[in-house]
């Protein structure tokens, strides 16, 4: 009849114009998902980029990086691993309590601060013969945080909190990586004879490892994927032990990278 005719006819153009949509579940949350998750890859993406179209040059040095230790030792101070000495008792770092290399007990490290925000391509670390082979490099991020400021007639008053992210592990010669995957990260190469010694006994123990494409993060316990490539201002060698028995020993350290 007409009037069954009508409610048809109204229902169809209801369709048609857009009605059944107000059925349906809204997919503006996918599209805000999707959204974030495009702007997280383009941020990740430019990162790498910047880390690649620049010439990574050496980032160390005496006048922009300080330097600071575990333990003092017994030789020269931390500071030493910038400097291009080669005085076998002046010009190195060492973790150990005398003249023998009596090893100070427990892990040590070694860390560079830098005046602004890197990132680390790689890090070059010259061993002494009291090398170590059980050790990680890992860096973060110095921020200032503002916690409270307040204006008044006469005086402004504010205090500031300095906050430290988690460690970056950059390279870890104790993770569970298999032989093969660590060797394509790490070069050692071994010259000169250390005095003093009758048997064959490297003067240098050099490991280059290469960070470009290592850089993660852990959160929660958890490892960032190797795109998320983080930019540290704070550098540090965690050594876990020696690999000789005697107290870990350091001639220099270099850190190439870019500017973030």
């Amino acid at each position: 009849n007409f009037v069954t005719s009508l409610t048809i006819i109204i229902l169809v153009i209801w369709l048609f114009g857009g009605g059944a949509s107000l059925l349906l579940p809204s997919p503006l949350h996918e599209h805000e998902q999707q959204n974030e998750d495009t702007f997280s890859y383009k941020k990740n993406k430019k990162k790498s980029q910047q880390l690649h179209q620049q010439a990574p040059r050496l980032l160390s040095s005496s006048d922009t990086t300080t330097v600071t230790a575990s333990v003092r030792g017994n030789l020269g101070p931390p500071s030493v691993v910038l400097n291009s000495g080669q005085d076998w008792l002046k010009d190195r770092w060492q973790a150990a309590s005398d003249m023998h290399g009596t090893a100070i007990k427990g892990s040590h490290w070694i860390e560079l601060t830098f005046d602004r925000e890197i990132y680390v391509t790689k890090v070059v670390l010259d061993w002494e013969a009291a090398y170590a082979k059980n050790y990680r490099i890992e860096g973060r991020k110095l921020l200032q945080s503002k916690t409270s400021q307040k204006s008044e007639t006469s005086s402004t008053s504010s205090t500031s909190n300095v906050v430290e992210e988690s460690w970056n592990i950059l390279y870890d010669g104790a993770d569970s990586d298999s032989k093969e995957e660590k060797q394509k990260l790490i070069h050692i190469e071994e010259y000169g004879q250390s005095p003093g010694v009758k048997t064959k006994t490297p003067l240098h123990i050099v490991h280059t490892i290469d960070c470009s494409t290592t850089s993660t993060s852990l959160v929660e316990g958890q490892k960032k994927n190797n795109e998320d490539i983080d930019a540290i201002q704070i550098l540090r060698i965690f050594i876990r032990r020696g690999a000789m028995g005697w107290g870990v020993s350091l001639w220099h350290i270099d850190v190439y990278g870019v500017n973030a």
